[in-house]
């Protein structure tokens, strides 16, 4: 909580940012980030999917939420997603 926490940022921005779905909505407005897909639960076959959509050999998989780099991997095609 952010409660009695003294931040250069406004509040709510802090929290919009910390989930990556905002990625998503930036690319709705035009703005230019790397190509991002959303998914609830990143399955073997949905990183292919992606890979194949992004015709991509690699792929970046992380977290909507988490510190720092946490919990993300890249992924070559055909390396296993943990």
């Amino acid at each position: 909580a952010l409660d009695g926490a003294r931040v250069i940022n406004p509040v709510p921005t802090l929290r919009w940012n910390g989930d990556k779905a905002y990625l998503l909505e930036l690319a709705e407005r035009g703005a230019p980030v790397p190509p991002t897909v959303g998914l609830e639960h990143a399955t073997p076959e949905a990183v292919a999917l992606a890979m194949e959509g992004f015709g991509a050999e690699a792929v970046v998989v992380k977290p909507r939420i988490s510190a720092g780099s946490h919990r993300t991997v890249r992924l070559r095609r055909g390396e296993a997603l943990e």
